[in-house]
């Protein structure tokens, strides 16, 4: 994670970039309030954004709407939960985290413990018969933006454990959800309107194995913000 100067030096000394993880999705909840925050963002009228709110209120009440996903139960996540089952998660893929439950409930208590972007929500999915589909970390900060930290999923579930999630956050008052794309992400954020930016930190990469970076360039590592210094910046 680097920002544009420490990009230009990184590349100077030969270091590669991961540009996929570069680009950051953003998913308005409220598209209304989103748009009508960003506008006022950037024309800062005096009241202006008091005076749409009335209106945009209203029309996200009819529009903005995220169902839950039926079939699924909603549990807390829990650090022995991740240690057991990401592998089986992410069978299919090669380069992968290798969480214990030790390390992994620190890094939950880490992220619990930082409150600049809001609470952190932990949600785990499981299906009718108990089988854990997939889970997410996001900050919910109400009537803001949330920042997703992590989703991990069975292959083919993840249309599901995002519909879980957006619903979850709109249910928090969020008006957005954004996070760092990652190459399982890209076609279900496609799909329910979500868009890209390239406003973030830049991903470097490097290893003395090629063939880990050849992994991560052509998406076959999950990589999440918690893998990484991106938690570790507020």
């Amino acid at each position: 994670m680097a920002n544009e100067v420490s990009r230009q030096l990184w590349d100077a000394l030969g270091g590669g970039i991961s540009l996929l993880q570069t680009f950051q999705w953003t998913q308005p909840l409220r598209p209304s309030r989103f748009y009508a925050n960003k506008f006022a963002q950037r024309f800062p009228v005096r009241g202006l954004a008091w005076g749409l709110a009335p209106v945009c209120w209203a029309i996200d009440g009819v529009i903005a709407r995220w169902a839950p996903v039926a079939g699924l139960r909603v549990v807390p996540l829990t650090a022995a939960a991740m240690a057991a089952h990401l592998p089986e998660l992410l069978g299919g893929v090669p380069l992968r985290p290798d969480y214990d439950e030790r390390s992994a409930a620190w890094l939950l208590e880490q992220l619990a413990a930082k409150r600049t972007l809001g609470v952190l929500r932990r949600t785990a999915l499981e299906d009718s018969d108990g089988g854990l589909v997939g889970w997410y970390l996001y900050y919910a900060s109400r009537r803001g933006v949330g920042q997703v930290v992590q989703v991990a999923a069975r292959k083919h579930r993840y249309g599901e454990v995002l519909q879980s999630l957006f619903h979850e956050a709109w249910r928090d008052g969020l008006t957005a959800l954004a996070g760092r794309l990652e190459p399982a992400l890209l076609p279900t954020v496609a799909d329910r309107g979500a868009f890209l930016t390239r406003d973030g930190p830049w991903v470097l990469v490097h290893s003395t194995r090629p063939e880990l970076v050849a992994a991560i360039r052509r998406g076959d590592a999950f990589l999440s913000r918690l893998e990484g210094e991106w938690w570790m910046s507020f």
